[in-house]
């Protein structure tokens, strides 16, 4: 399966112009998005859909690294969870400048991946003191964290996550 060592250099807009080109590179394709270990959207966050966001992750369960910084409007609660869900192995979360999350996503990112070891929530101005708690409460693996621009953290919270977070 050649693909597998040419696809990851290519754009994802490329990507999704092979699966316009025939049956056979569409199956292609969804199956090297369905065992890709690494996904990064943040330099097409801006022009992303919610269907092309559902394309990307739908059937994918590898998944150790995300970057999905600056996905503003389009990601949402509603189509991040399954992505958690599915990918227990998840290592590194980056959801810098999200907005329209909440801390019902944190809730399952920390309860489906306990093995996360980085995580950036900067500018992620939704995230409540409880939200950083329950990182602390559950992500002893954590070892860095980038809470810059959470204007809702506060003290207390912050004292959960270091003593939760030993690494």
């Amino acid at each position: 399966m050649v693909f597998q060592y040419i696809f990851p250099f290519l754009p994802i807009q490329t990507l999704f112009a092979l699966r316009q080109v025939s049956h056979v590179w569409h199956q292609v394709v969804r199956y090297y998005f369905s065992y890709t270990r690494c996904l990064d959207i943040s330099h097409i966050s801006i022009k992303l859909t919610a269907k092309a966001f559902d394309i990307l992750t739908e059937e994918n369960t590898n998944l150790v690294y995300i970057n999905f910084a600056n996905a503003k409007n389009v990601l949402t609660d509603k189509l991040l969870m399954p992505v958690f869900k599915n990918n227990p192995r998840l290592q590194s979360v980056d959801l810098t400048n999200c907005i329209s999350l909440s801390n019902s996503s944190v809730q399952v990112l920390v309860s489906q991946c306990t093995d996360l070891r980085n995580l950036t929530l900067r500018d992620c101005v939704w995230l409540s003191p409880e939200g950083v708690s329950v990182i602390g409460l559950h992500c002893q693996e954590l070892q860095t964290i980038d809470l810059s621009g959470c204007w809702n953290v506060n003290d207390e919270a912050l004292i959960v996550l270091v003593k939760g977070c030993p690494k």
